[in-house]
């Protein structure tokens, strides 16, 4: 899912519930959460700080529900969003002990 060293990352949950990560810049450029998600609707999207490795396993710093392009004028729960991010993060062997950080809502 992620290499080693990744540390902060974007992410979005598909509307068919598949977590989708990359790293947050790559060669001094933003990713956007429409580019992770192909320009298709999400159930919930963010960005995240990772530790760890394939080896060793990784496990969460902090996660967000800060997106530029997904829940503009949406009413949303920060929470909730959060929540299916870390239920999809769990899902793949990384396991809650994430700070989280609710933006908006």
């Amino acid at each position: 899912m992620l290499a080693a060293g990744d540390g902060q990352i974007k992410w979005v949950v598909t509307d068919t519930g598949e977590l989708r990560v990359a790293p947050h810049t790559v060669n001094g450029e933003e990713i956007s959460h429409a580019a992770i998600a192909n320009g298709s609707n999400v159930r919930a999207a963010g960005q995240a700080n990772v530790a760890g490795s394939s080896d060793g396993g990784y496990f969460g710093l902090d996660i967000d529900n800060h997106s530029g392009h997904y829940f503009h004028n949406v009413d949303h729960s920060g929470d909730a969003v959060i929540q299916e991010g870390v239920d999809a993060f769990e899902r793949h062997g990384v396991p809650d002990t994430w700070q989280r950080s609710p933006v908006g809502g």
